[in-house]
């Protein structure tokens, strides 16, 4: 079975694919990649989208606001590229991944549609 979307969440290699460098680490920073077309979403604080756009402009920008749950947004990046497969790939030992984020968003495609 195929995955269908990359979720890549530590700085250096958010970095390496996008371009992104900046020094917001502290809070919840994804580049989703669809693994059918390439194509790239930056999810990050929603003050990040002039950096990103100056920085990453090969990539779609999806940001939430400092009283939204990131995981919310993520998942909202994420489903329509799963399809029916719902397999995604993530960087389990990457610290810039919090655990509630990621068990947010694995609730969410969990749940049957």
């Amino acid at each position: 079975m195929q995955v269908a979307a990359a979720i890549v969440t530590a700085p250096e290699d958010v970095y390496y694919l996008s371009g992104l460098h900046n020094q917001g680490h502290f809070v919840f920073t994804a580049l989703v990649r669809d693994t059918r077309s390439w194509t790239a979403t930056l999810v990050a604080r929603e003050m990040e989208a002039a950096t990103a756009a100056q920085q990453a402009d090969g990539c779609a920008f999806a940001g939430y606001r400092d009283s939204q749950d990131p995981c919310d947004v993520l998942y909202d990046v994420v489903q329509p590229l799963t399809g029916d497969e719902r397999r995604i790939g993530c960087q389990p030992d990457s610290l810039s991944l919090p655990v509630a984020v990621w068990r947010g968003v694995d609730r969410r495609l969990s749940s049957p549609v």
